[in-house]
């Protein structure tokens, strides 16, 4: 998703740190949906799904 649809380039290992922090972010079950926005947002692209 981070590489595919939001076209980042950044290395794995910092993609892996956003994964984390979000997922931490959120207690208890995890939607997708809400995921993936919230890491759209962190790396500045949610004008992607604009």
């Amino acid at each position: 998703f981070l590489k595919k649809k939001l076209g980042l380039t950044v290395p794995d290992d910092e993609l892996d740190a956003a994964i984390k922090e979000v997922g931490k972010a959120i207690p208890g079950h995890k939607q997708r949906l809400t995921v993936y926005y919230l890491l759209a947002q962190k790396f500045d692209k949610l004008s992607v799904f604009h």
